[in-house]
């Protein structure tokens, strides 16, 4: 089936009668699953809008959205459901020097990315100067810049041991 038939059958469009064949599914189906879907659309991010249909090996249709796996969590905390899969170290380190995306933590600290010097890294935002010595004890590097102190997370493994003490927000 192509998109376009797709988005014909989701919109409630005419059943596609190409090559003299009926769909495998009515209107009602159809309505149902647009139901489904308008429920929860709102509640999900307007980033990455991608929409896929599956078919499994024993003829059941799915349809659903592509989500990365940050995105995991806002959408669980949107539905009110508490903890989650959590990211591991590695993912949230490609999520945010990759991706650009800003990931915030359950004590209110961010990590974010930052071009300094010709190089992008991860920031950790909102640390207290008490928060420095674990923060070096973690693998952090803090830098002072223009009279500030920065404390930056060098590689996944330093993003691991923060993840594991201070988990992503929910």
């Amino acid at each position: 089936m192509r998109n376009s038939d797709l988005v014909r059958g989701f919109m409630g469009g005419a059943r596609d009668r190409r090559r003299g064949q009926e769909r495998s599914h009515g209107r009602s189906d159809v309505g149902a699953e647009r139901e489904r879907i308008g429920v929860v659309w709102d509640r999900l991010p307007a980033e990455n809008m991608r929409v896929r249909r599956l078919a499994s090996d024993d003829g059941q249709s799915l349809i659903g959205r592509v989500l990365d796996a940050e995105q995991v969590r806002s959408v669980r905390a949107g539905f009110g459901l508490d903890g989650g899969p959590a990211i591991t170290g590695p993912e949230a380190f490609v999520a945010v020097m990759e991706r650009g995306n800003a990931l915030a933590l359950a004590n209110g600290w961010r990590l974010a990315r930052r071009r300094l010097m010709g190089a992008n890294r991860v920031e950790i935002e909102g640390p207290a100067d008490t928060d420095l010595p674990a923060l070096r004890r973690m693998g952090c590097t803090v830098e002072i810049v223009s009279f500030r102190a920065r404390i930056f997370a060098p590689d996944a493994a330093a993003m691991e041991r923060i993840l594991d003490r201070w988990p992503l927000a929910a």
